[in-house]
């Protein structure tokens, strides 16, 4: 993909932004990898447990505005009904 920039400024922030960047593998195989090398240590891992927490928050969020036609704000609220699991309501 190429940038167009508007003017040699623009072109200079540009170059600036990229200098450096060594593309990586991405997807599934990039997470694959990403996680291999944090298990031998040479990198940090790829997700973090507060990853995972806002990922089922969301999810769990989405659910429930399917299913109650309500909009849902996060994060959600300590006394939201999805905190209380899914089954009191799910269909």
């Amino acid at each position: 993909m190429a940038f167009v920039p508007r003017g040699a400024r623009q072109q200079a922030d540009i170059d600036a932004a990229l200098r450096g960047f060594v593309p990586q593998q991405e997807g599934f195989a990039g997470l694959v990898g990403a996680l291999h090398a944090a298990l031998d240590g040479r990198a940090e891992w790829p997700l973090t447990l507060q990853d995972a927490y806002e990922s089922l928050e969301l999810i769990s969020a989405i659910y429930y505005s399917a299913a109650s036609g309500n909009a849902v704000e996060l994060p959600l609220p300590p006394d939201h009904p999805v905190r209380d699991g899914w089954a009191a309501w799910l269909p």
